[in-house]
């Protein structure tokens, strides 16, 4: 899955290379985020912002989109049994896997685009795999839990230079969520459909990037 993800960001960034060679005086930021609480400690993300310019004159826009990338890859240790007082633990008995895909259209309040505090409107897709194994002698638990997370919601954020070619971008906004499950038992190889259930939340972002 992660080769295929990997193919289709290559024609994503290819796509936005050849829209972009289509406007006048636009700026880019490549980036990747520091700080995203959907996200795994040991999971990584790939950011693309594009300006685009009215033609009315040679400043750039107010208006940018910017599409993020997401790569989930992560696990968390379960204890395994305790041997003479000492708990002995499966560092990768849980193992999470999957992706998250995003994109936004940004607002800038002032005329130097994609610098400065902006108004965003932004929408995802993420679907995200929790396995997890009991490795202990003569067991066969275990399950597969499938989660497919809708979202949407708007934000306000600010993007500032940290030098000629860096960027900080942060981001808060109100984020709302339909997330829908399945539960694969491993022992009796039973399927479990999960009612699905809409979130609502916090959405925090902060990335780092180069502008070109």
């Amino acid at each position: 899955m992660q080769k295929s993800f990997l193919i289709f960001l290559c024609f994503i960034s290819l796509t936005i290379s050849s829209m972009a060679q289509s406007y006048k005086d636009t700026k880019n930021v490549v980036s990747i985020s520091l700080i995203d609480p959907f996200l795994k400690s040991n999971s990584y993300s790939l950011g693309y912002e594009h300006t685009l310019d009215k033609g009315y004159s040679p400043n750039v826009s107010q208006l940018s989109y910017k599409i993020i990338g997401s790569l989930i890859n992560d696990s968390d240790k379960r204890l395994l049994n305790t041997f003479r007082g000492v708990e002995i633990f499966d560092n990768n008995a849980v193992e999470y896997s999957g992706f998250k895909f995003l994109a936004e259209l940004r607002y800038y309040f002032q005329w130097n685009a994609p610098e400065g505090y902006y108004f965003t409107v932004f929408g995802g897709f993420a679907q995200q795999n929790e396995v997890f194994t009991d490795r202990r002698e003569n067991s066969s638990l275990g399950y597969d839990l499938l989660s497919t997370d809708i979202s949407r919601g708007l934000g306000f954020g600010v993007q500032y230079k940290l030098s000629n070619i860096l960027s900080m971008d942060v981001l808060a906004g109100y984020n709302v969520s339909s997330v829908s499950q399945s539960r694969l038992i491993i022992e009796t190889n039973e399927k479990i459909e999960i009612d699905p259930i809409n979130k609502d939340g916090l959405r925090i972002n902060v990335s780092i990037g180069l502008i070109f």
